[in-house]
């Protein structure tokens, strides 16, 4: 009822249309709406668990924004998720902290803290990490971080042939370096006297188990001497810098599948939404992962030198980490030095065979300088493949090489 001057009139109506009538000044109507207001993307992925879980009759999940604008957004991508991908029966959050315990070993050792699920939400069953399109969306890592990335890389069955490349490089660099050819320019190097023989002795009565300090110092100087430091620095830095690695090292660093003890906090799916277009994008995570690439990844290998490996300084202070072996690895370092010993022995068995004519004293000194070579030749491999069974990064840690990497996140919605 409104009052006027000498008059009065009365406003009839259904409840709801008097309602109604009111509602721009008691700005219920812009509530309701669903316009405007801030979204947290990370609460988002709840809004969108709790959107498809009500079309298919379940309950809802706390955690989400829960605002009319929220609920409206997850409406238009979930919508546009069935119509283009598939009708989800369910989604549910995975739970999971941040804490250290669910890193594997290998991450662990390499001093990473953090353990935070890189999977957000389960659609039916496949793992999804959730992305807004929006925005900068990158994630970067460094240091030992990309130490624990390149061994878990190159330790996933997909990727593991790839190391083999590695392994031929160093035991052609160590053949090389010490081969017969380069005997007497390698023994001058050392200057005069028996420098030359004291170190050889060292490093072939080297314990790869256990080295001395003063093994470990042979052995850097005869890397030093020979060029075999540099070669070997060099051979680790081409591998890492090549297309097959470097997309290895990507998938490990998006996918985590070398970095948690539990499988579901490593995705399976990426699912991407905008707030923009309301749409959704939806992809297996290893072809989404090869769609980007290598637009998507920024990525650099660095040492003490020109950045090329050209540099070499052996780290005995990485020394007794890396040869502290399980198992299953010194399995794996006793396999590649019994392969290594066998090359070796072949090499030159028609080389005596040539030399027969130059007369037993001769032979005998021939004999007992190829024997010396091959023994060196064996310990510095040996000591290579317990590198190697340790992991990719291992090398990289005690050689002085560094990466780091950054990837941008960019979707076609």
């Amino acid at each position: 009822m409104l009052i006027q001057k000498n008059k009065v009139l009365m406003i009839t109506g259904t409840s709801s249309s008097i309602q109604d009538l009111f509602k721009r000044w008691s700005g219920e109507s812009k509530k309701k709406s669903g316009g405007g207001g801030k979204i947290d993307p990370t609460k988002f992925e709840t809004d969108i668990v709790n959107e498809i879980n009500k079309r298919n009759g379940k309950p809802s999940t706390k955690g989400a924004n829960d605002t009319p604008a929220s609920r409206d957004l997850a409406k238009k991508v979930v919508s546009h998720f069935f119509s283009t991908y598939r009708e989800a029966k369910s989604a549910t959050q995975v739970s999971g902290s941040k804490s250290k315990s669910n890193l594997t070993p290998l991450y662990l050792n390499n001093g990473v803290s953090s353990g935070e699920p890189k999977t957000d939400i389960l659609i039916d069953k496949n793992r999804c990490s959730v992305k807004k399109s929006e925005g900068a969306q990158f994630a970067s890592a460094q240091g030992n971080e990309m130490h624990a990335v390149m061994t878990a890389a190159l330790e996933n069955k997909e990727f593991s042939k790839t190391k083999g490349d590695l392994v031929k490089n160093i035991k052609s660099v160590v053949k090389t370096a010490l081969d017969k050819k380069n005997f007497y320019t390698l023994r001058a190097n050392f200057g005069e006297g028996n420098a030359f023989d004291k170190v050889f002795g060292k490093v072939m009565g080297l314990n790869p188990d256990k080295p001395t300090d003063a093994e470990v110092e042979a052995l850097s100087e005869l890397f030093d001497k020979s060029g075999l430091g540099i070669s070997v620095s060099q051979a680790v830095h081409e591998f890492l810098t090549s297309d097959k690695v470097q997309l290895a090292l990507f998938t490990e660093f998006i996918t985590g599948r070398g970095r948690f003890e539990n499988e579901n906090y490593s995705p399976s799916h990426i699912f991407a939404w905008s707030k923009d277009s309301g749409k959704s994008y939806y992809e297996e995570i290893d072809k989404y992962i090869k769609s980007i690439y290598p637009g998507g990844f920024k990525y650099r290998v660095s040492d003490r030198g020109d950045g090329r490996g050209g540099a070499f300084r052996l780290e005995p202070k990485h020394i007794s980490e890396a040869i502290d072996l399980t198992p299953s690895e010194k399995l794996v370092a006793q396999q590649l030095t019994e392969e290594f010993d066998r090359e070796i022995e072949m090499l030159d068995e028609g080389f005596l065979d040539k030399m027969k004519d130059l007369g037993s004293s001769a032979l005998d000194i021939a004999k007992k300088g190829l024997q010396w070579l091959k023994s060196a030749m064996k310990s510095v491999f040996g000591f290579f493949a317990m590198l190697l069974a340790k992991g990719v990064g291992s090398i990289a840690k005690v050689f002085g090489i560094f990466a780091d990497m950054k990837v941008d996140y960019t979707f076609p919605i």
